[in-house]
């Protein structure tokens, strides 16, 4: 919905909302906002005039020190838009800044904590201080505000849990006073670690013993909050844990509850907790994890923390036997897990990776799919990124509908890569065919020569023969800003794990209208993207823990297991560099670090060994996803590209050419372009540090690796 276009008392009775001028000034509140502040309806006048950005903390009402700058920073790029607008009226701002500001009430009411939205108020009013000094009555800034005070409260409520059950340690009467008195430990989440009559047992007393038996096995474990999202005080908790086993692990193996030696492993651990909270307390509470990964963790090898060595050896392990009487909670713990990760990956490539477009293409439409000239992959499904890839113009979803061969073969640069056209057309005999295919094509896009990275993977669902299909603009090096978040509406605030694909472009005819009916984004939707993301067999997805160090894996694609050879159950809480070799460009690896740490794009070109010690060169995006504020790092998405030495280094020439072309420095190329300029220009060794091993590394695996 939008906000009122004046706060009248008609037409903002329910809304949260004032208006402020350039300064910070109160111009106008709405009677809910002044009654949610404190104030009766007598005292409204007193807010007037009131500055909500340099008001102190002893003159509430005003927005806490901790959190004001956030919504300064925000309030003065909505100012420099209006005056950049020069008197155009602005498209309303219906995104919300997922990161809540604190705002103090008097009287010692507790802070209330709200997140916000600007838009230029859209009626102009006669007293208002000037924005734009060319209007002869000058308009103010709206900000319309969401009270998430309970969730808030919710949320810090279960981080609270975690602290004291897992980080201090606390004694279990400071736990216990957290729960309600009629708290239920839900049996729908992950029982184990457990004893054998822990089901008899009172729920607050399962959870303490639950506790317990963790701590007692890994006395240094530590828990780390990577997201959190609320619905009401429904509170979901992405988060990762880590410890050493060094004291006896309590566990059911093959159906008996024995004692685990100590072994000296080092286990890390990821999963997902949802916690219902009312009045203060948390009345129910479940925790999905894979208890199986923690077997499998600490009966590899003893001593050291997991490695190469033990990824591999993960898959040489016989998974434990989970009971009979459990295995359907496993199953449903799983498929909750993998839902849960998904959706987070869906979200961030719809509106995220803006140099890397995700599509699903219907391969043609009846009466004959399969005929050369019906079969041009139109596109039914797109990210935010797909149109931008691609040079389009008219928004985020202009290339839905698009023939998207035929769009390819008339952007096509011959006079850069000669072969430009016969790469389209391998691309259509294997849409055609139903097999996959990645091929290089240079494009114009706007003013400028681009290599595009184009992969298809066909797959069906709902009796649609469609297409899935990554573009990557390989000519960048994906260097930027991230989206701080998936694009969440008023409506969605704290949704986005139930509404990722309402965050994708959707041409509905070309799905036979099933994307359309009531429901469909949570089940259709979901369904076809999943699909989608796990058709390809030489590009991979992934999501990582980002505020942890390693940033371990919470989820792989199904293509990222087929690229690597690894399984889920070995890769899953380990770090993606156990992909690295000798010959991984420290360079690049430096580059990735520095891109999670500062919260920024990235891409590079690496090469990467499988399980089975095959090497290969991946074609590696980083996405780190940040809070709105840009100080919270929250999860990584990044996608992998298999490539082999010939794709590779005829990628390295089209990117020189055109270099050469546009006169563009290597430094705002892929790592590949400079690298290749090294291997041939012996003036550059002084001026590239790392020019010795990486050309050794160049010349010693890319010549080596399969055509």
């Amino acid at each position: 919905r939008q906000a009122p276009a004046d706060l009248n008392e008609s037409t903002a009775v329910t809304s949260l909302a004032l208006e402020l001028t350039a300064d910070g000034t109160i111009w106008r509140i709405s009677p809910r906002l002044v009654r949610l502040l404190g104030f009766t309806h007598v005292q409204r006048h007193t807010l007037f005039g009131h500055n909500l950005l340099e008001a102190p903390e002893e003159s509430p009402p005003c927005i806490a020190a901790e959190t004001r700058q956030s919504f300064i920073a925000a309030f003065t790029d909505t100012l420099r838009r209006v005056g950049a607008a020069g008197g155009r009226s602005l498209e309303p701002s219906v995104r919300l800044n997922d990161t809540p500001i604190r705002v103090l009430r008097p009287g010692g009411k507790p802070p209330l904590h709200l997140i916000f939205a600007f838009e230029e108020t859209s009626k102009l009013t006669e007293h208002s201080v000037a924005l734009v000094p060319t209007h002869e009555a000058h308009a103010a800034i709206t900000v319309t505000f969401v009270d998430v005070t309970l969730a808030e409260s919710a949320k810090q409520l279960v981080r609270r849990r975690i602290e004291l059950s897992f980080n201090d340690k606390a004694a279990d009467g400071a736990v216990a006073e957290l729960f309600s008195p009629s708290f239920a430990f839900n049996a729908a989440g992950t029982q184990l670690p457990a004893r054998a009559d822990s089901a008899s047992k009172q729920p607050i007393q399962r959870y303490l013993e639950r506790r317990e038996l963790l701590v007692r096995a890994f006395p240094d474990l530590r828990y780390d909050v990577i997201d959190q999202s609320c619905v009401d005080e429904r509170v979901v908790t992405s988060w990762t844990w880590s410890g050493t086993h060094s004291g006896p692990l309590h566990f059911e193996v093959d159906g008996e509850f024995v004692d685990i030696a100590p072994t000296g492993r080092r286990v890390q651990m990821t999963g997902v907790s949802v916690d219902l909270c009312a009045a203060g307390a948390i009345v129910d509470h479940a925790t999905y994890f894979d208890a199986g990964a923690i077997l499998r963790q600490v009966r590899l090898k003893d001593g050291g923390s997991p490695g190469l060595a033990d990824a591999r050896a993960a898959d040489d392990v016989a998974p434990p036997t989970i009971s009979s009487k459990l295995m359907p909670f496993h199953r449903a713990t799983k498929q909750l897990m993998d839902k849960f990760y998904l959706n987070k990956v869906l979200a961030l490539l719809a509106t995220s990776c803006n140099d890397l477009g995700f599509a699903i293409c219907r391969k043609g439409l009846p009466p004959t799919p399969a005929d050369r000239a019906a079969c041009q992959l139109s596109v039914a499904i797109s990210s935010a990124g797909f149109a931008h890839v691609l040079g389009l113009e008219g928004g985020d979803h202009s290339g839905l509908g698009l023939k998207l061969l035929d769009y390819l073969r008339s952007m096509a640069l011959t006079s850069i890569q000669s072969d430009a056209t016969e790469a389209v057309e391998a691309l259509h005999d294997a849409a055609i065919e139903g097999r996959p295919c990645m091929e290089l094509v240079t494009v114009c896009r706007g003013d400028a020569p681009q290599t595009l990275i184009v992969s298809l993977a066909p797959f069906a669902h709902a009796g649609l023969e469609l297409v899935a299909v990554v573009v990557i603009a390989a000519s960048t090096d994906g260097r930027g800003r991230s989206s701080c978040t998936a694009n969440i509406t008023r409506g969605d605030q704290g949704k986005e794990a139930d509404t990722a694909a309402c965050h994708f472009g959707w041409q509905h005819e070309l799905l036979d209208n099933l994307s359309s009916q009531a429901g469909a984004h949570l089940g259709f939707g979901h369904e076809v993207l999943a699909a989608a993301v796990n058709a390809f067999d030489t590009v991979g997805f992934s999501l990582g823990a980002g505020n942890v160090a390693g940033v371990p894996l919470t989820w792989v694609s199904e293509g990222f297991v087929r690229l690597t050879g690894y399984s889920r159950a070995s890769i899953l809480n380990r770090s993606c560099k156990l992909l690295q070799t000798d010959a991984s460009d420290p360079h690049a690896i430096v580059r990735l670090r520095s891109c999670i740490q500062k919260g920024y794009a990235e891409r590079v070109t690496l090469y990467n060994q499988t399980r089975d010690g095959v090497g290969f060169w991946n074609c590696l995006s980083m996405y780190p996803s940040l809070s709105d504020n840009g100080h919270v790092l929250k999860h990584c998405v990044a996608v992998q590209v298999r490539m082999d030495a010939s794709v590779y280094m005829r990628l390295v020439e089209l990117q020189c050419a055109i270099a050469q072309l546009s006169n563009m420095p290597s430094a705002e190329l892929n790592g590949t372009a400079s690298l290749l300029r090294s291997l041939s220009a012996q003036s550059t060794v002084n001026r590239e540090p790392s020019f010795l091993v990486r050309a050794r590394s160049f010349l010693k695996h890319a010549r080596a690796l399969p055509k």
